[in-house]
């Protein structure tokens, strides 16, 4: 209001400009809250877009400057104890991941999977078609589920690590507990 008592309305650009700065706002405090932000890919789409699907445990990791010294990537060896679609040719597969550390410069990415050795991992997988014969986790963070068993049920359980990461779903109903399922599920997906 005015000191004559009158309202003031605000013009259409004013208005705009006014949204503008509150939406500018609101991309400026999410980028801190969910620093990376993934589209939800069911299961039977993480079956469809892999390669091979593979149970298996973490062996090395090593992490490196790309070709052109721009990002760092980590070079992930999987030993596989279960093949669930696809073959592997090698007795090993090499998953690339960006992020890592070199000479204590660390490059996290969110929404990238990230790896411990010894860790026991279902994964699915898309190969790079590059001659080094590696693959990407399909769906960045969703193609990881990390494994340990649950002495209380007498199964393995499967847990994926979304934090720090906002999810995007039009139906997020799929819920995995227990790997005996996961697989049941992937399998009704293999052709």
């Amino acid at each position: 209001m005015s000191e004559s008592g009158r309202r003031i309305r605000m013009g259409p650009k004013k208005r705009v400009f006014k949204n503008l700065y509150f939406y500018i706002f609101l991309i400026f405090i999410t980028s801190f809250v969910f620093p990376d932000i993934v589209k939800y890919l069911t299961i039977q789409e993480l079956t469809e877009g892999s390669d091979i699907i593979v149970i298996g445990t973490v062996e090395a990791k090593t992490s490196s400057y790309t070709a052109d010294n721009s990002s760092i990537n980590t070079n992930v060896i999987i030993n596989p104890s279960s093949v669930i679609k696809g073959n592997i040719e090698d007795g090993v597969i090499n998953v690339t991941v960006w992020g890592g550390e070199v000479d204590d410069i660390v490059l996290k990415i969110q929404s990238s999977p990230y790896f411990e050795i010894d860790e026991s991992v279902l994964l699915f997988l898309r190969s790079t078609q590059n001659e080094l014969n590696e693959y990407e986790v399909t769906g960045w963070i969703l193609g990881k589920f990390d494994i340990s068993y649950d002495s209380a049920s007498n199964q393995y359980t499967v847990t994926r690590n979304l934090q720090n990461v906002l999810v995007i779903s039009e139906d997020q109903t799929e819920n995995f507990i227990y790997l005996n399922d996961l697989i049941d599920a992937i399998i009704s997906f293999v052709p």
